[in-house]
């Protein structure tokens, strides 16, 4: 089964104070580097779903390739509402879904790699699980279309995930704890790169 590949990036950066995704990490810009790690997953496109900043990312993203940027009107509804964006505008009922958070910097591409290879020898719900949670990355079955149309709030797909009624299947993803929220979170993300060092203990479920 083919999957389809959505970036969420629509947040406001509230914590951050301005666009957290054209910061630079490393040699490129966040948004950029989760654009090319998705990429790298297979040859077909992938989905930025943009709504405070869209010029900003849009124009982070003009020079890269099989990428298309989608802009979500109503994404000060939340997490859940770009997820349901998502799903209305992409879902098929031959393709997956895999979400993954503009800001998880630390991902990298055999992470995304392995959620895929456990998705294709058992197509149901996989995620990542770190905090002692379980997150995006995220890997939905065309099945489960109907319900990722109809979220909202900024919880986005935890509710799904925590369906003890569907099995979902994981993998420990201790790379998806580091995110960028704040300023201070960005220094320590370049400082984790420098270092080669790509666990941390702050994170973000949805």
């Amino acid at each position: 089964m083919k999957i389809t590949k959505v970036l969420l990036a629509a947040g406001q950066s509230s914590r951050f104070g301005q666009c957290k995704l054209t910061q630079q990490l490393g040699d490129t810009s966040i948004v950029k580097k989760a654009v090319q790690m998705l990429n790298s997953v297979n040859n077909e496109p992938t989905y930025v779903i943009s709504g405070a900043w869209h010029h900003e990312v849009h124009g982070a993203l003009e020079d890269t390739s099989y990428v298309e940027v989608m802009y979500n009107k109503q994404w000060q509804k939340g997490l859940g509402n770009s997820i349901a964006f998502a799903a209305k505008k992409l879902g098929q009922s031959d393709r997956a879904l895999l979400f993954v958070l503009a800001d998880q910097v630390a991902l990298t591409s055999d992470d995304l790699k392995k959620l895929v290879s456990g998705f294709k020898r058992q197509p149901t719900r996989w995620c990542a699980r770190y905090n002692q949670c379980l997150g995006v990355p995220a890997i939905f079955p065309p099945e489960d279309n109907v319900l990722l149309s109809a979220l909202s709030g900024e919880h986005g797909a935890k509710k799904l995930l925590r369906d003890t009624t569907v099995r979902t299947q994981f993998l420990s993803m201790p790379r998806a704890t580091v995110d960028v929220d704040t300023l201070d979170d960005l220094v320590n993300a370049r400082r984790l790169l420098a270092a080669g060092c790509l666990e941390s203990n702050i994170g973000q479920c949805v």
